[in-house]
């Protein structure tokens, strides 16, 4: 049984590292030694070259056909933090103030974590020794399941358009607009303060109501006044607006109210196909005020005759159909994707992946060198897969140096920061360590002997926001503006030290 002290030190030791790899990228990103360019180049080297080759690295080796169930739990899980985190993140929007160009971002920011090199570094110290197999099996397993976050966190985000999320934030963007400056209450308070307004009202006007009602003796004495036609404005002051001048022709005039006009039009289905339909014909008046057309007098679209229009929709919706899947499928087509389809199948595939790696009971010749015919490529992938966790390190600290905190502080949305963060870091690993436990005792879904797979399951609950999620707002807000998404993530990382902690310790006391 290991000893309280051993289990802290176990902990601590990979965070240690952590903080002194992402130190060097801080360091030189306030230094301006790391520009933003350099680190998206250094990010494209790892997202399509190091990344794939540790993916596949670990994953040809540590797969077979008796664990290969196991990544069906991890899939599930991956999507249960997933959902976890877009509960939290409704929850801090719908308790607290949310700037409006963030409602959707912060959907995003709860949703998806940083499942990549952060996680990784820190799985691969901890596995390689005690309670884990000393030889290493156990790391590049855990490495491999850690795989499957990242597929899930890949399909989401983008085929399945979760950045589509942060676009919404962006539409009808007015750089002039003032409504972030002023805080908006939260929904809940929003529907009070409109029912307590609403009620008000109606008190208000039901009280002057009772104030100009005449009394029953001002009734019977009131005399009629005499009976008189409405007369109709003079045409020297009438103005005709015609909102479907091209299709004046086909109008006809027809007898209105003093004041209101209306013309009404046919259109064929080619028409109606490439315009919307006619606005209401108005008639104004000069003076301060101008008369509108009441609601009931507003026409009713056209209704469209014969099938053309008809004929063409299924085509239509085949074409869209269409290029939503080919999107679908160029979006999978991604370096890290790819190497995880192509790991799976040759793990998969036992005279396959005896090219790469010795499998035992295979009848493969051996090269010259007496390893199998194919494992250059799985060493070089190997080798190459040794840059992607420490550069990953790097350019995370270069992007949290880089981080510009609006101030004065007072102005940032603290509730709605605070609450994300809290609900993220620390209160989303209690349900994770809990939900684990359940699937392992409660059900057959995870083994109580995989270590391995108990321990990424309960660590991955734990993620703070992507920095992802900073060059694609990046990208598109029109003005560049990343402020908000840095002052949510602050508060993260920084519970995070102690969360990760705290939550690998309690694991490893579990296993």
């Amino acid at each position: 049984m290991v000893s309280i002290g051993d289990l802290v030190f176990i902990a601590v030791k990979p965070m240690l590292k952590l903080i002194l790899s992402a130190g060097f990228g801080f360091v030189m990103a306030r230094k301006d030694l790391l520009s933003v360019g350099t680190s998206r180049g250094i990010s494209q080297i790892i997202m399509n070259i190091t990344l794939p080759c540790l993916l596949f690295a670990s994953m040809v080796p540590s797969f077979t056909p008796d664990n290969v169930a196991s990544i069906g739990t991890l899939l599930f899980v991956a999507c249960f933090y997933q959902a976890m985190g877009i509960v939290w993140a409704i929850i801090a929007r719908t308790l607290f103030y949310v700037p409006t160009r963030f409602r959707h971002g912060i959907l995003v920011a709860g949703g998806w974590g940083n499942v990549g090199d952060l996680p990784n570094a820190i799985i691969m110290a901890i596995t390689a020794g005690a309670p884990f197999k000393e030889d290493g099996s156990d790391a590049t397993l855990s490495v491999a399941y850690v795989g499957i976050f990242i597929l899930v966190f890949f399909v989401t985000l983008f085929p399945l358009g979760g950045n589509h999320l942060l676009e919404r934030d962006y539409r009808d963007y007015e750089p002039d607009a003032a409504a972030d400056e002023a805080p908006i209450a939260p929904k809940w308070q929003r529907r009070l303060q409109v029912r307590v307004t609403t009620l008000r009202n109606r008190r208000r006007s039901a009280a002057a109501v009772d104030a100009d009602r005449p009394m029953p003796e001002e009734l019977e004495l009131a005399p009629l006044p005499p009976p008189s036609a409405p007369s109709p404005p003079p045409l020297a002051h009438v103005h005709k607006v015609d909102f479907a001048p091209d299709l004046e022709a086909d109008q006809s005039p027809s007898p209105r109210r003093p004041g209101l006009s209306r013309a009404t039009s046919m259109h064929d289905s080619t028409v109606a196909q490439q315009s919307d339909w006619a606005g209401p014909t108005s008639t104004l008046y000069d003076g301060d005020e101008a008369t509108r057309t009441p609601k009931e007098d507003k026409p009713s679209p056209p209704i469209l005759l014969g099938d053309k229009g008809t004929s063409k929709q299924p085509k239509t919706i085949k074409e869209k159909a269409l290029r939503t899947l080919i999107s679908f499928l160029r979006s999978l087509m991604t370096p890290a994707t790819i190497s995880l389809a192509c790991s799976l199948i040759v793990a998969l595939v036992q005279p396959l992946k005896a090219l790469f790696v010795e499998v035992e009971g295979t009848n493969i010749p051996m090269a010259p060198d007496g390893n199998p015919p194919l494992s250059f490529i799985f060493d070089t992938a190997k080798f190459v897969s040794g840059a992607s966790v420490p550069l990953g390190l790097i350019v995370l600290g270069a992007s949290l140096g880089r981080l510009h905190i609006p101030r004065p502080i007072s102005k940032l949305p603290l509730g709605s920061i605070l609450s994300l963060a809290v609900l993220k870091v620390c209160v989303g690993p209690i349900i994770g360590v809990a939900f684990v436990q359940a699937l392992t005792y409660h059900t057959t879904l995870i083994d109580p002997e995989n270590k391995p797979l108990r321990f990424v399951c309960m660590f991955m609950s734990a993620l703070p926001t992507a920095t992802t999620q900073i060059v694609l707002t990046s990208i598109v807000a029109p003005d560049g503006n990343t402020d908000t998404i840095s002052a949510f993530l602050v508060p993260q990382y920084i519970l995070m030290l102690f969360s990760m902690t705290v939550l690998s310790a309690y694991a490893l006391s579990l296993l």
